[in-house]
């Protein structure tokens, strides 16, 4: 492959999405299996159509599937059972078993997830950074560790503008104007 067939390649790294402070919505609809999965798990969150398929399809290929995050995700069990059977599991079973966190329509999938980034695009920047790194961190750490380092991911915020005014908005029943933290 050359150097011009590249320049239209766009590699993905998954495991960026750890990383990055944005908050990631996948929005499934149609088949999810292989990368498409990979791509999908590395979301931090998945909202699927009632059409949407889930699957490991590397065993039917004679290939190595790395069982994390899935593993993480969905348990042991139900991760084991993906990779080893290769079958496919619908939006419904995805839901119960935790790859997904909501099943609609597929006409109410786009606005269903463009609702969810809106709201979450109105929160301060601060707090879903805070807030994902205490996820992702704090998933490996006992239950004491991790209230501990989500006290101290939480501690700049606690005197800060951004915090005085959702605790006013509170109070005063009304929707937070966090001005240009909440970009």
């Amino acid at each position: 492959m050359n150097d011009t067939a590249l320049k239209d390649v766009k590699v993905i790294d998954l495991t960026q999405h750890i990383k990055t402070d944005k908050g990631t919505i996948a929005a499934v609809n149609g088949y999810a299996v292989a990368g498409g999965l990979e791509r999908a798990l590395a979301c931090d969150i998945r909202i699927a159509s009632e059409n949407a398929q889930f699957g490991c399809f590397e065993i039917r290929r004679d290939l190595r599937n790395p069982p994390d995050p899935l593993n993480r995700l969905v348990g042991f069990g139900s991760a084991l059972h993906m990779l080893l059977s290769g079958d496919l599991i619908d939006a419904h079973e995805a839901l119960r078993i935790g790859l997904v966190t909501k099943v609609v329509s597929a006409q109410k999938l786009i606005p269903t997830v463009e609702d969810l980034a809106a709201r979450m695009g109105e929160y301060p920047t601060e707090v879903l950074v805070a807030t994902k790194k205490a996820a992702f961190v704090g998933r490996d750490m006992t239950t004491e560790q991790s209230h501990l380092y989500t006290r101290a991911l939480s501690a700049p915020l606690r005197d800060s503008d951004i915090s005085r005014e959702g605790v006013t908005a509170f109070a005063e029943s009304r929707k937070a104007n966090y001005g240009e933290s909440a970009s």
